[in-house]
């Protein structure tokens, strides 16, 4: 997958494990896209990026492009170095485009800070994920609105975000599958405040919005139970604004499970907070 235009900033990952630890067999970066050098957080053998972007925001007409492979066993988790700002596009909106192939047994997450996007911003995210029935991904987002000299939380132009998680097709699939793999699932948002966010059905009179959205082969019924006891859990007003849901399809050869949880809220902090919590879980199960 390649952007439509030259990309401002390129990230290309790949990454391998020996030994019990993920490394970099490969890696390159070009204009406004960084990283910091590689480490690890845990003892798990897990390698950890951060991203960085020295331009320090996003502008009208740039565009961006990851490109992260995880070989068999690997496992990496990527985050970000500090928010995403997205500033006014007069030039045209901005883009993000994020293509992920994950091998057998191999473990990713995408960690970023905060999304905020500022008075008359557009920007769209586009994600695919290509894994294997066995591989595990954990993705989340936070939108945050910028701040604007009316005071109001809705005074970007655009936003929009999409996620396809595709999975490989082996020899005992049933589905269709043309290009040897099929859609497991496919998250969308669209936020566009001309046309109205406050009501039933959008942001319910809140100005956070967040995401988190997890493939994996052995989301169980326990650890599902657990995970939703985690959101209830949560202050009453971050609670009271969250859902789950498992979803998925059925496989002759299996497939990984699904669970995605959708959080309002009006701060960053209440659903950062729920976020790593159900990390933490899924790191402890899967």
């Amino acid at each position: 997958m390649t952007p439509a235009r030259e990309p401002s900033g390129l990230l290309e990952l790949g990454i391998a494990v020996k030994n019990g630890r993920s490394y970099a067999r490969h890696q390159r970066h070009s204009g406004t896209l960084r990283v910091l050098r590689p480490h690890y957080l845990e003892t798990s053998g897990r390698l950890t990026y951060t991203v960085l972007n020295p331009g320090g925001a996003y502008f009208g007409g740039d565009s961006y492009l990851l490109d992260v492979r995880v070989d068999p066993g690997a496992s990496l988790s990527l985050y970000t170095q500090s928010a995403t700002k997205v500033y006014r596009t007069p030039q045209g909106r901005a883009e993000q485009t994020m293509d992920v192939h994950l091998a057998e047994g191999a473990s990713m997450e995408y960690l970023p800070d905060q999304l905020i996007m500022y008075r008359g911003a557009s920007f769209r995210q586009h994600t695919v994920v290509h894994m294997h029935p066995r591989a595990r991904v954990v993705m989340a987002e936070i939108i945050t609105p910028g701040w604007s000299p009316d005071g109001s939380d809705f005074a970007f132009d655009e936003l929009r975000m999409s996620t396809d998680i595709m999975v490989h097709c082996d020899k005992d699939c049933d589905k269709d599958c043309d290009k040897g793999e099929f859609l497991l699932a496919a998250d969308r948002l669209r936020l566009v405040p001309e046309e109205g966010v406050r009501g039933v059905g959008v942001m319910e009179g809140r100005s956070h919005s967040g995401q988190l959205v997890c493939a994996a082969p052995d989301i169980d019924e326990a650890l599902f139970d657990r995970l939703a006891t985690i959101v209830s859990s949560m202050d009453a007003e971050i609670s009271g604004r969250s859902g789950i849901t498992r979803a998925g399809v059925t496989v002759r050869g299996g497939a990984p499970d699904v669970v995605l949880i959708r959080t309002l809220a009006h701060r960053t902090g209440d659903i950062a907070a729920l976020h790593a919590a159900v990390v933490g879980e899924l790191r402890r199960s899967v």
